[in-house]
């Protein structure tokens, strides 16, 4: 699992021991000390109750929204575009579930994009650029089987 989601918040992590954040894979002792001497120090605990005071939060993506572990890092290398209006998710969802998966995910098409993922409603632009560059545009549900394979059969 990952601190994200074992922590859904800056509370819980606050409140979580060393030996807990040594259970995450990845977090070792040296890390999981990093990261509960941090939240101990009364500097950093106060920066944070001010951005959080000031409407800076963390927001949790739902559970149902992670990814296949074994499938982390098979989107390496590769760049996404997402652009219009998903059904079944949010933009920054859809991003993050990418970027969970080890992609790169930019604004804007470009000769470096793998492929671009178009909902409803899409940037009139990037579909021209997508056609030009001859980059795949991929809908909804090929933006779910990539997710959920990590595969580019496009």
């Amino acid at each position: 699992s990952s601190v994200a989601a074992k922590y859904k918040t800056f509370e819980d992590i606050m409140k979580a021991s060393s030996e807990e954040l040594q259970e995450i894979d990845g977090i070792g002792e040296v890390v999981a000390e990093s990261i509960f001497k941090f939240f101990r120090n009364e500097g950093n605990v106060d920066v944070i109750e001010r951005l959080k005071l000031a409407g800076l939060g963390v927001v949790a993506i739902d559970d149902a929204l992670s990814v296949e572990p074994s499938l982390a890092g098979t989107l390496e290398g590769k760049t996404f575009v997402v652009t219009g209006t998903l059904e079944k998710y949010k933009r920054e969802e859809a991003e993050s579930l990418l970027m969970a998966l080890g992609a790169k995910v930019t604004s804007s098409v470009s000769k470096n994009t793998t492929a671009l993922i178009a909902g409803a409603k899409p940037g009139a632009s990037k579909i021209s650029g997508a056609d030009k560059l001859g980059i795949p545009i991929v809908d909804e549900a090929g933006f779910e089987a990539i997710i959920t394979t990590g595969n580019l059969d496009f």
